[in-house]
């Protein structure tokens, strides 16, 4: 009894690891099939194969691309929504920037301004930093 158990038991691992690399496949799949069409301006068909892959795996690179896909097709509400997403885990320059651009092509140029203060200050505070430590060399 305890060998069919056994048996059954390494039938369930390799059937969990065949399951998950398929998921892998997919999921880089969709990706690819999302830059082939970014790379051909079909900007509709990356945006659906980027949100697939996003359903299946948390990528802030793909993020990036999705923005840049709702970007080109004026979307900028959907891109405001990822890129507030974005910016809770991965906060750069660039990420900073395109979320300014989205809130004046949102009109919401209030926000806007307040934002390219944050910008600006933390822009100025990371010069002031490496000068600082310029000084110290």
């Amino acid at each position: 009894m305890e060998a069919v158990f056994n048996v059954f038991k390494k039938c369930t691992i390799v059937a969990i690891l065949i399951l998950l690399s398929s998921l892998s496949v997919i999921c880089q799949n969709e990706l690819q099939q999302g830059d082939e069409a970014f790379r051909l301006f079909k900007y509709e068909e990356a945006i659906q194969m980027y949100e697939k892959h996003l359903l299946n795996k948390d990528d802030n690179a793909v993020r990036v691309k999705l923005v840049d896909a709702l970007m080109f097709t004026s979307q900028y509400q959907k891109a405001e929504v990822v890129l507030e997403k974005l910016l809770l885990t991965h906060n750069d320059g660039h990420a900073m920037l395109k979320y300014a651009n989205v809130l004046v092509l949102n009109d919401k140029k209030v926000r806007h301004q307040a934002y390219c203060k944050i910008i600006y200050d933390l822009s100025h505070h990371l010069m002031n930093i490496k000068g600082f430590l310029r000084s110290c060399n």
